[in-house]
C-alpha cells in the first residue's frame, strides 16, 4: 500500500533523514509523526515544505498509483543533485541540500570547492570517507570515482608545496582505493597517477617519474582522457630530457602535442613546441630549431605566445654566435608582453650581447635584473658566464670565485637542470595547471 505517510516515512528514510531534520515552523515533530502514520493529513504549506525536502513534486506525494522504487545507486535525491552539479548550479546545492550522507557531502563539499571556497569546503570533503566507509559493498564500487575526486581535492586545499611527501601520501591513498575496487577506467586514475609522476620530478627523482609513467602506460593505453593524456606525455617528456633521453623526449611531446590540439588548448600546444624546440636544441639539430621557430611563429596568434617564440629564437642566434642578426632581431620582441622567467632570459641575453659589444654599463644594467633570478632557478652555467663577465668588466676577485664556484656546480650536475641555462640550450618546464 502506497498510502501518503507511509510514502513520506519510506522515502525519509531512504535519504537518511530523521524527523527533526523536516521540521519548520509550522511542522514540528509531533505532528510530522502523525502525518506519517496516517493519523493527521497535511496542510498545504506542509506538504508544499516536505516534498521541498524530499525532492519530489507534491504530485508524486499524492498520487497513489505511484508506488516508492529507491534504490540506493540512483535514488531521487542523487538523480536531483547529480543533474544539478552536471550543470554547474552550484549554488542552488548549496542552498537546497543539507550534507548527511556520502552523495550530499561530496556534492556539497566540491559545490563550495568549485565556488573556490576552500574553507566551506574542506569540511565537507573531509567527511567523505567516512561516509564512504559506510556503504554496502555494492554502492562503495558505484561512488569510489567521486571519493577520489574528494581526496584529491582536499589534498590540492592541503598540500602547499607538491614537493612535499605529504603530497605523495595524499595521492597513494586515493589511488589505493580505485585499485581496490578495480576502478582504473576512469579520469581522477590517470590524474593520481600522473600527479605521483610529477612528485618525483619535482624532486629530482627522474628516474622514479621515467619507471612510473612507462609502467602506467604499459598497463593503461585504451582509456583516452585528452587532458589528461596531454600532460601525461607532457611530464614524462620533462622526466626523459632531464635525464639526457632527448630522442624520447620529442616521442612525447609530438604526442602532448595532439591531444593539447584535440582540445583546442593553444596555449599548451604552444608551451610544449618550446619545450621541443630546446630538445633539438640540446641534440644540436639547428636545422629543426628554425623549423619549428617558423612554424611557431605562423600558427600560434597568442601574443605571449609569439612573444616568448621570438625570445627563443634570440636563443638560437645567441648559441649560434649570429650576433649581427642577434642584434637587428631583439629589436622587434614585445618585452611587456613576456612573462617574468622569458623577461630574465632577455635580460641575460642583452647582457652577454652588451659585454660582447664593449658596452660594459649596459651590460652590467641588464645582468643587475635577472642575477638574483639566476640564483633561484640554480642557472649554474648561466652564473659562471655572468660572473666572468663581471670579474672582467670590473676586476672584483670575488666575482672570479663566484664564477669557479658555479662553473663547478654546472660540470658536476648529473641532470639537465629543468630551469636550464641559456648558455647551452633553454628548456621551459611546464606542468597542465587544470590538473593538479
Amino acid at each position: 500500500m502506497n498510502d501518503l505517510g507511509h510514502k513520506l516515512k519510506i522515502l525519509r528514510k531512504s535519504q537518511k533523514l530523521k524527523q527533526e531534520d523536516l521540521t519548520c515552523e509550522f511542522l514540528n515533530r509531533t505532528s510530522l509523526s502523525k502525518i506519517e502514520n496516517n493519523l493527521l493529513a497535511p496542510s498545504i504549506l506542509q506538504l508544499k515544505h516536505l516534498s521541498e525536502q524530499l525532492n519530489v513534486s507534491v504530485d508524486y506525494l499524492l498520487d497513489e498509483k505511484k508506488g516508492i522504487n529507491i534504490d540506493p545507486k540512483v535514488n531521487i535525491n542523487s538523480k536531483l543533485i547529480e543533474d544539478l552539479f552536471s550543470k554547474d548550479m552550484l549554488f542552488e546545492i548549496i542552498d537546497k541540500f543539507k550534507p548527511y550522507d556520502f552523495t550530499t557531502y561530496y556534492y556539497v563539499g566540491m559545490s563550495y570547492y568549485k565556488l573556490d571556497l576552500m574553507k566551506d569546503a574542506e569540511p565537507l570533503l573531509d567527511k567523505c570517507e567516512g561516509e564512504f566507509n559506510s556503504l554496502c559493498a555494492s554502492e562503495k564500487v558505484y561512488n569510489v570515482e567521486n571519493l577520489c575526486i574528494a581526496l584529491n581535492s582536499l589534498r590540492k586545499i592541503r598540500v602547499k608545496d607538491l614537493k612535499d611527501i605529504d603530497n605523495y601520501k595524499h595521492l597513494t591513498h586515493a589511488l589505493k582505493y580505485l585499485n581496490t575496487y578495480s576502478q582504473n577506467k576512469c579520469e581522477i586514475y590517470y590524474t593520481l597517477n600522473n600527479n605521483i609522476g610529477v612528485f618525483f620530478i619535482l624532486n629530482k627523482q627522474f628516474d622514479n617519474a621515467i619507471m612510473h609513467y612507462e609502467q602506467f602506460f604499459s598497463t593503461n593505453s585504451d582509456f583516452i582522457a585528452s587532458r589528461v593524456m596531454a600532460s601525461l606525455h607532457l611530464n614524462l617528456s620533462i622526466a626523459y630530457f632531464a635525464t639526457k633521453l632527448y630522442d624520447k623526449a620529442i616521442n612525447c611531446l609530438n604526442k602532448a602535442i595532439f591531444f593539447y590540439n584535440y582540445i583546442n588548448d593553444e596555449i599548451q600546444a604552444g608551451e610544449c613546441y618550446i619545450n621541443l624546440f630546446n630538445c633539438y636544441l640540446y641534440k644540436n639539430d639547428i636545422s629543426e630549431c628554425r623549423n619549428i621557430i617558423n612554424y611557431a611563429t605562423k600558427n600560434f596568434s597568442h601574443p605571449e605566445l609569439h612573444s616568448r617564440f621570438e625570445v627563443l629564437e634570440l636563443t638560437l642566434l645567441y648559441n649560434t654566435n649570429d650576433i649581427e642578426n642577434l642584434s637587428e632581431k631583439r629589436k622587434t620582441v614585445n618585452y611587456r608582453t613576456l612573462p617574468l622567467s622569458t623577461k630574465m632570459d632577455y635580460h641575460f641575453i642583452m647582457a652577454r650581447l652588451s659585454f660582447i659589444s664593449n658596452n660594459y654599463t649596459s651590460a652590467i644594467s641588464h645582468y643587475n635584473k635577472c642575477l638574483s633570478y639566476l640564483i633561484d632557478r640554480e642557472k649554474f652555467h648561466d652564473l659562471s658566464i655572468a660572473y666572468n663577465d663581471l670579474y672582467i668588466v670590473s676586476g672584483n676577485c670575488e666575482f672570479d670565485s663566484l664564477r669557479n664556484e658555479y662553473h663547478t656546480l654546472h660540470l658536476s650536475a648529473k641532470y639537465n637542470n629543468l630551469s636550464c641555462n641559456i648558455s647551452s640550450p633553454h628548456y621551459n618546464m611546464i606542468f597542465d595547471s587544470e590538473l593538479y
